[in-house]
């Protein structure tokens, strides 16, 4: 049987293309009840499949992308006060929206699933799956920074003792030591940029595996190592592609509404108002196009899930029956 996705003449008994993993007599057969299938993708593929979901779904993924958003924004508001309490309030709102953003990243890729096995996407739904395993998006989230926050600061920090060393002691001993740690500093921070780089690639379906497959945080970031094996290349440059987009959107969104809010808001209030309607351009950027890039994320571990299990709507509809 020839596969409909790469072309591969397969076993007539087979069910799974040997080379891409697609079911075979499945590529394009919509699901009944779902919104879509599941298969491999190429470049313009994957980006055509996440504008569709996200047009199909856009209410739902803007109103979840806006939670976290609503706590940034009201902590900019109490950090332009002079007041101490309101600015130590400030400092909680800015807590509460990192973990936000934790529990809308799974809400989001929660959100993706639904569309595919259900057709439509629930707002309260998702959310209530992401707090069900927020503890392990919250302790995987510490984990990763953790790891890669710490190669990044070992360079960082050897790089600023030297340059502190450089200037405490002109023209002494201190030159010596001091451009020996900068040089140290320098090649660290090179270094650990390029391990957080590849790192972050290899863990990049970690959330996905806590989200989707119910894995622990330690469990995920091992099946995200095990789905990336041997795609590295792929996941980085098809990634790269959607971070670029994503980020030159979120530029062309937030600076002309940013500047044009900053000038009304600096003449209505004064530089504190500036501030807040910047914050408030920022949060809607970041609103509009955190969806997009989380679905485009997800569809990335359904492509790596097909080519390496033969994963199907059937199997994505088990696995999420839970809830």
């Amino acid at each position: 049987m020839d596969c409909e996705n790469c072309g591969r003449t397969n076993d007539e008994n087979a069910r799974y293309c040997a080379a891409c993993g697609v079911e075979l007599g499945a590529v394009g057969a919509a699901s009944a009840s779902g919104g879509g299938t599941i298969r491999t993708r190429g470049l313009g593929e994957f980006l055509d499949e996440a504008f569709r979901v996200y047009r199909a779904n856009f209410l739902p993924f803007i109103v979840i992308a806006a939670i976290p958003q609503v706590a940034f924004v009201l902590s900019s508001i109490f950090q332009a006060s002079e007041n101490g309490a309101a600015q130590g309030f400030s400092f909680l709102l800015t807590l509460a929206g990192v973990v936000l953003s934790v529990i809308a990243v799974g809400s989001l890729i929660f959100g993706v699933t639904r569309h595919y096995t259900r057709g439509s996407v629930d707002v309260m739904d998702c959310l209530s799956h992401a707090f069900q395993v927020g503890i392990f998006l919250i302790a995987q989230a510490i984990i990763f920074t953790i790891v890669v926050g710490a190669l990044l600061v070992a360079g960082a920090a050897t790089l600023a003792l030297g340059i502190l060393a450089l200037f405490a002691d002109g023209g002494g001993p201190g030159d010596t030591v001091g451009g020996a740690l900068i040089l140290i500093g320098g090649l660290l921070t090179l270094v650990g940029i390029v391990i957080a780089v590849w790192l972050s690639v290899r863990w990049f379906c970690a959330v996905h595996a806590v989200v989707i497959e119910g894995k622990g945080p330690i469990a995920g970031l091992g099946r995200s190592w095990n789905l990336v094996t041997g795609n590295w290349w792929r996941v980085f440059g098809i990634g790269l592609v959607f971070a670029i987009i994503a980020t030159v959107a979120i530029m062309v969104i937030a600076i002309p509404v940013g500047i044009i809010g900053a000038i009304a808001g600096a003449i209505a209030a004064g530089e504190q108002g500036g501030t807040v309607v910047g914050a408030i351009a920022g949060a809607l950027a970041t609103i509009v196009v955190t969806p997009f890039a989380y679905i485009a994320g997800t569809l990335i571990y359904f492509d790596l899930r097909v080519r390496r299990e033969g994963f199907d709507l059937e199997v994505l509809a088990a696995e999420t029956s839970r809830v």
